[in-house]
């Protein structure tokens, strides 16, 4: 008789040590293109705190999603991907935020919080002219980019509540029903 054992990679229990990564994303045009304006509160839970501060680099990416409509299901017609560094640098007890070429270095972590929750805006890809066209979907969520993590770290942090702190999908549809 074989038996049969079934793993779920995205399963994940939901507990008060999972730490918090939220958006507060306002959609608004500005001018002709249509923007996510958002900011990250992140709280890190005990195993991703303990591994920055022995010097494992975080990646979280915001994910901006465009879609077409297709009724109830969408399509995906391109994502955008912002990815926020955080760092920690034991040496110098300093905390450091890249996103893209910038670069900004904090004494206390608490400041890193701050500067991540600053609202920053983020382009959809879509237009005021292509809105009314065809019926879309916009997305957007945060999330902790796992492969960026060193890959003995890949596994664990993929069945560990604490590695999953949020990364829900906020949807907004524009154009024709």
């Amino acid at each position: 008789m074989a038996s049969i054992t079934l793993f779920c990679a995205g399963c994940r229990p939901t507990g008060p040590d999972g730490g918090t990564l939220q958006l507060d994303p306002v959609v608004r045009w500005v001018g002709e293109q249509l923007v996510v304006e958002t900011g990250v509160n992140f709280q890190p839970s005990p195993a991703i705190r303990e591994a920055l501060e022995h010097g494992v680099e975080l990646q979280i990416d915001l994910e901006v999603r465009l879609g077409r409509r297709y009724g109830p299901i969408a399509r995906e017609l391109e994502t955008r991907t912002v990815a926020l560094q955080i760092r920690y640098l034991p040496l110098l007890e300093q905390w450091q935020l890249q996103e893209g070429a910038t670069t900004r270095t904090f004494p206390r972590f608490w400041l890193l919080r701050e500067a991540l929750a600053e609202p920053r805006v983020l382009p959809t890809g879509l237009t005021a002219a292509a809105a009314p066209e065809r019926p879309l979907q916009l997305q957007i969520r945060a999330r902790i980019n796992r492969d960026a993590l060193p890959p003995p770290m890949h596994l664990p942090t993929l069945f560990s509540a604490q590695w999953h702190p949020g990364g829900s999908w906020h949807t907004w549809h524009f154009g024709p029903s």
